[in-house]
């Protein structure tokens, strides 16, 4: 059971981060227009080759040999990188 939640959530947490920096990078101009779509776009394609490099895909879970803790933490970094630089940008004033 464990396992299925933390599934759910990370497939949550992923999608909304990445979705939350394709938003943002409507509303933001210049150089962080293009950093917010590096960062949605690049959360979304290390979450899916994690998720399938980790085998959870197919039904008998088996392991592809793909280093998938290190594309978790490539689109952890990335996505929580953003929304702490983004935090502190739009505590200096309006985007």
């Amino acid at each position: 059971m464990h396992g299925i939640v933390h599934g759910i959530a990370g497939l949550i947490s992923f999608t909304s981060l990445a979705a939350a920096a394709f938003v943002f990078s409507r509303r933001l101009a210049g150089g962080w227009r293009i950093f917010s779509l590096a960062t949605g776009t690049i959360v979304v394609v290390f979450f899916v080759l994690a998720t399938f490099g980790c085998g959870c895909w197919s039904p008998t879970s088996v392991p592809t040999g793909w280093p998938v803790g290190l594309l978790q933490r490539i689109a952890v970094v990335t996505g929580w990188g953003w929304t702490a630089l983004l935090a502190l940008r739009l505590m200096r004033g309006p985007a």
